[in-house]
Formats: structure tokens, sequence, C-alpha cells
């Protein structure tokens, strides 16, 4: 017997698929659904905030269950409320006996089918005594990526998992061994890197300001190992290194005359729109232009300039390099005054500066701002590649990888929608070990055997030299409260999500102290690393924190 998909569940009367469809197509509308179906009288409670707008709420419900046609539903009773409200705002009653003039939401019956199908990521059809529905806590973590990343990530993990588990109902699937796994994941990590993207950083601004300390200090060694730059014309240098995501493009902005500042601009101006002609990855997708905050000035020249380069839809930064203080100082308050086109305006100084022989070096400053605030304004296409490459912001690699958490979540919630025989819980293991690998990717780690194996060792076990996959998901049961074990020897879809959400996070958390480390210098010690893992898993299973740590 194949098991009933949401949607069909939903058009069966079950509540609580109508109000997980409900929800979800409702998410932009910022309300909450409820559904109660007694008697042929389908009644939906619907919480919102102040602004919603009240008419276009009871059509949109309206719609939804026009469209479902539930055949035991005769009339329907809408209730609105507030939010943090005790009374009703609002009531409204309609008579849903005859369907045949049904109004559809997306032009057919069958994209909103497979818009819901696709979204609860129903890999399999699997023989189930009892159904496992979404839950309001679970559908907030899940709906946090943006619908399209979310599409796209869920797409992308259904065919992974379906292509390498080969699970089925009439074939139970085998267990994995250690190296098994560290196959799969040397295979995954792979492929991650195929799917980096592509970053490419104009930088503009006059020799001897700190350009290249800044950028080796963001990148690393990756970038200065690219050497001192090819020059593509005689005024823009290239720093490009095979199989490596990120390209700078160096200029010496406006510190020449006449005529040669002349030839910087339409130089500069080419490349942008002859990349622009290019695949997206090509593209140039940020601009950091950089002035000295010594030197206390900011000629009319480089204002017009800006005010052209903004003209080219390139989010600009204006980063204003050896900057003393933390703090705006007079220079900075100037800039801001001006109102130029930049998304923001950014003091830094890459490296600590001695100033006096009787106090400390100031300490650098303004890195991770500008890695964010850049970050933010990056097209998907470059967001992947600058995360991961960047060697300053722990958060803005925690945040990307973050994304992909709550996609393996709700992955795994689809894989148990069926419960699955514990006897099959290595398919939950290849999906959980799959998930930290990207994980590891995201974080700029280069895959490495002994550090997998570590990670895997500290949730599956010492003896991994066996069978593990059972091993690895009864240890994390271990830790849930009130369970401890499977029930009746059954993994349900929640309680998968609840483990790969709360392995993800900590994960993620674990990877942050020691990525954090090893930009001070400090390496961590493999078994260090693993009880950090272990405590940082046991803080999210038991406090049911759904989301990263400040």
């Amino acid at each position: 017997m194949n098991k009933p998909s949401l949607m069909q569940l939903a058009k069966q009367g079950n509540t609580d698929a109508i109000a997980s469809v409900m929800n979800y197509l409702l998410q932009q509308k910022e309300v909450n659904i409820k559904a109660a179906l007694n008697s042929g009288i389908l009644e939906i409670i619907a919480e919102m905030k102040q602004s919603a707008n009240e008419e276009q709420l009871k059509s949109s419900i309206h719609s939804v269950v026009r469209h479902l046609a539930i055949v035991s539903a005769n009339q329907l009773k809408i209730y609105g409320k507030l939010l943090g409200s005790k009374t009703l705002a609002w009531y409204e009653e309609y008579n849903i006996a005859s369907n045949t003039h049904k109004l559809l939401i997306n032009d057919s019956e069958d994209t909103l089918d497979d818009e819901i199908d696709s979204f609860m990521s129903t890999f399999t059809n699997k023989e189930s005594k009892n159904t496992d529905v979404i839950s309001e806590n679970q559908r907030e973590i899940y709906l946090e990526i943006s619908e399209s990343k979310q599409n796209d990530l869920n797409s992308r993990i259904s065919q992974e998992f379906n292509s390498s588990l080969e699970y089925s109902p009439e074939k139970s699937i085998r267990d994995f061994s250690l190296q098994d796994l560290l196959d799969k994941a040397q295979h995954i990590n792979q492929n991650a890197l195929k799917e980096l993207g592509q970053c490419n950083v104009l930088v503009i601004g006059k020799t001897g300001i700190g350009k290249s300390t800044l950028l080796n200090t963001v990148f690393g060694d990756a970038l200065a190992a690219a050497g001192v730059g090819h020059p593509i014309t005689q005024g823009i240098k290239q720093y490009k290194r095979k199989d490596y995501p990120i390209t700078i493009y160096d200029t010496p902005g406006l510190e020449l005359s006449g005529e040669q500042i002349k030839q910087v601009k339409q130089e500069v101006s080419d490349l942008i729109d002859q990349t622009n002609q290019l695949n997206e990855k090509k593209h140039i997708h940020a601009i950091w232009y950089c002035i000295n905050h010594g030197a206390n000035r900011f000629e009319k020249v480089e204002e017009e300039w800006i005010i052209s380069l903004a003209e080219k839809n390139i989010s600009i930064i204006l980063v204003l390099t050896q900057s003393p203080s933390k703090q705006g100082s007079e220079f900075y308050k100037f800039l801001q005054s001006k109102k130029l086109p930049v998304k923001c305006i950014v003091p830094v100084l890459a490296e600590p500066k001695k100033v006096h022989d009787d106090f400390p070096p100031i300490e650098s400053h303004g890195l991770s701002e500008l890695v964010e605030a850049t970050f933010l304004l990056l097209p998907e296409i470059a967001k992947k590649s600058f995360a991961r490459e960047q060697k300053v912001s722990v958060e803005c690699k925690a945040k990307e990888a973050f994304l992909y958490v709550t996609a393996y979540a709700a992955g795994t919630f689809g894989v148990g929608f069926s419960p699955i025989p514990f006897s099959d819980a290595p398919i939950l293991a290849a999906i959980q070990i799959t998930m930290l690998t990207h994980i590891t990717n995201f974080f700029g780690i280069p895959f490495n055997r002994e550090f997998i194996t570590a990670v895997i060792s500290a949730i599956g076990g010492q003896s991994t030299m066996a069978l593990i996959g059972k091993s690895i998901v009864s240890n994390l049961l271990k830790f849930l409260p009130g369970i401890g074990t499977t029930v009746g020897g059954f993994i349900s879809g929640s309680t998968a999500a609840t483990l790969t959400l709360a392995l993800g996070l900590a994960y993620i958390e674990a990877l942050k102290i020691y990525t954090t480390s090893e930009m001070k210098g400090i390496k961590i010690p493999f078994e260090d690393l693993q009880n950090i893992f272990i405590q940082q898993y046991n803080f999210f299973i038991k406090s049911g924190k759904k989301t990263l740590r400040s």
C-alpha cells in the first residue's frame, strides 16, 4: 500500500495536513493556521498580525479549501484572531458542499499538488502504519530558507539520497562500514567543490593604502599564492588561481592624472560591461572602493567616479583603510554626509598598528563587518564561495551552513514521513554524514579522512571498523529526552528531523570554535573537537533550541 502524499491526506480531511498545506501557502501573509473537522464542518482558526488584510486572508483560505475539495466537509467556518489575543477579531462562514467551479491558486491543480509534495520532500513511497504530520515548530525552521533557495536545496538533497542510498521498502538497506562512509563523504565533498560558484571582486584604490594587506588578511595564503597579478589591461591586474573560486581585479584608482585617469576609468567601465555579457560566474559581483583614512582627503573626481560606477548596478562598499579607530571619525562623518551611492562605509584596520612605544599596538578591526556586509550584498552565485574562502568571519560561514542544515532536517522528515524500521537506520546515518560533509566544506576545511573519521567516531562510537550506521543513530537517540531508544522499533519523521537538526547545529557550533582557534594560530586536537561536538549536541537535543547560538 502506497503512503498518501500530504496533499492527498489534506483532501481526505486530515486536519493536520490541511493546516500544514495552508501554513505553507499562506506563509507570506504571516498567519498561523489551525484546523478542525467535525460533522461536516471545517473550522479554520487564523492567528494573524495586526497588519494582515482580513478580506484577502478570507479569500485565500476559502480558495485553498475549495481547491482541496474535501469530501467530508460541506461547510467552512473561518475565525480570525490577533496574535496574543484571547478574543476573535472576525468570523466568516461559507457553504462548500458544491465544488463544481473550484478556484485554483496556481493555475492548475497539478501545480499546487506538485508544489506541496516537493516541499514535503517525500522521496519514496513506503509502507506505513501511521502518519506523521509536520509540527508547527518544525515548520518554523523549515521555512526559514527563502522559497527559491529551499526548493533548490531540497531538490538537490533529494537527488543525492535517491542516487546513493538505493532504499526501497522491499529490500532493507545494508549497514555501512567506516570505509563506506568515508568514501561517501569524499564523493560528496568533490561534488560540493564543483558547486561552489564563483566570486569576483573589483578593488579600486591608490597604491600604498593597504589593499594587499587587506586582501591577504581576508582571503589568506590562497590569494597570496596568486602572485603579483596578471595585467589584463594597462591599469587593471587580475589575481586568479586554478581551482580557487575567488578572483580579484585590482586597479590603482585615480592616483595618476589627465589622460591616464580617463583611460583607467574607461578600462574599468569596459571590464564591467564585457563581463556582464558573459556567464554570471564571470560578472563583477562587488566593488571595494578603498580610501586611505590617514590621507583625510576625498577628491571631486573620486566622487564622480563612484557615481558613474553605481550606474553599473554593482554593489559598492567604501572601505576606509588604515582607520585608527572603530568609532566614526570626522572623516567618516564627512563621507557619510556626501550621501554617496554606496551600500555602506566600513572603517578597517587590516593588521595591528603600533603608534606609540609606550602603548600596545591598535588592534585590527572592521574586517568582519566588511566581510559580512559584502556577503549580504553578493548575488547567490557568489555567496557560497565567498563565505567559504574568507578567513575572518566564522559567523558568515555558519549562517550559510545553517541554510543547509534546515534543508537536511526537512529531508530527513520526509525520509521518516512513514516511520522507518530501526533496521533501516543506516539510511538516516548516511544522510547525516552527507550533511556534516557539506558543513565541513562550507567552513573551508580541506577534506581529510582522519578529520572525518574523528567526526564519525564522535557520534558512532570507537568501534569504527565494524558496521556503524545503526550505531550512529542509536547513539544520537540516547540523548533525546523521553525516548532514549526507538519506540516500537521505528523512527518517526519528527524524530529523524529532530536528531538531524540538533546534529547539524551542534557541528556548526563545534566548527565555529575549531575555526576561530585556527584563525588565532591555535590547533585543537581531534579528541577535543569530538568532546566539543558531543557537548554541543547534548545542549541542542535537550534544550530544543532550533537556531544557532549567539
